[in-house]
């Protein structure tokens, strides 16, 4: 069984962290106490990832787990690109060297994006109220400050991420915050990663550059319609003979270039 040290960047994320890794994973995976950062700022200047790292390494996995791995969890903010961000903290990760495997996740922009992503099931389970009827955009991730997003459209009880984190990450609706939130996608994919990687070299490190570029094509690829796809792949195939066909009449008008002879004109 593999247990997860979660690193987060404060006390309102811990428990909500938790939450989420055990309910994905459901009974595959324990997840220890997460380690507070006390600040975002704490896990991004220099030597603060490193320090945690460290310190995380050093908790002991409950009796029944075999293997451990490090997860660490935090927000984009503002950052330009939640997947260039993520992949300069593994670089500094993998510096590291750790003897288990180290996951980094950028939650894009911010945890509250992915409580938005299946906010319709925090008002039907009750979890909380609205002042407003409210649309939840197809991509949760487009909302510039979802914090503020929430402070407006909750009602009762007012928003309060140490409060109401850890209950939202029990309510959050896998499948449809999947659909919503990109980043979330990435969280549960590394869950996976995670759990099915055997034996990884010392100081295996998520994401890769493979790995980010990958999701970015693929992601690309999703957001066609099916339709789109095929005359994208149609386009592609009659490009390609056309460039045959120009290729072939190309050598043809060289070869009889070379072989005529030249005539001057009297």
């Amino acid at each position: 069984m593999l247990a997860v040290v979660p690193i987060v960047e404060g006390t309102g994320d811990t428990n909500a962290t938790r939450s989420l890794i055990l309910r994905y994973l459901r009974g595959r995976s324990i997840a220890t106490d997460a380690i507070s950062a006390k600040g975002r700022g704490n896990i991004t200047r220099k030597g603060g990832l490193e320090r945690l790292l460290s310190l995380a390494s050093t908790i002991k996995p409950p009796y029944e787990a075999s293997r451990k791995a490090i997860l660490v969890l935090l927000d984009a903010d503002d950052e330009p690109c939640a997947g260039t961000f993520a992949l300069n903290l593994a670089e500094r990760a993998q510096k590291c060297r750790l003897p288990h495997p180290v996951a980094i996740v950028v939650a894009n922009r911010m945890f509250e994006s992915w409580v938005i992503g299946s906010f319709e099931e925090m008002v039907r389970y009750g979890v909380c109220t609205v002042c407003k009827t409210v649309t939840i955009p197809d991509d949760v991730e487009s909302i510039h400050k979802p914090k503020q997003w929430l402070e407006v459209t909750m009602s009762e009880p007012p928003y309060v991420p140490e409060i109401h984190q850890e209950s939202f990450s029990m309510f959050i609706d896998f499948n449809l915050v999947k659909q919503r939130c990109r980043s979330f996608r990435r969280f549960c994919k590394t869950l996976d990663e995670l759990l099915t990687m055997t034996n990884p070299p010392r100081g295996h490190v998520l994401p890769s550059h493979k790995s980010i570029g990958e999701s970015s094509l693929l992601a690309k690829v999703e957001e066609l319609p099916v339709t789109e796809v095929q005359e994208a792949h149609i386009q592609s195939t009659d490009l390609s003979k056309q460039s045959e066909s120009d290729n072939k009449i190309a050598e043809r008008r060289d070869h009889t270039f070379k072989t005529r002879p030249l005539v001057r004109k009297q």
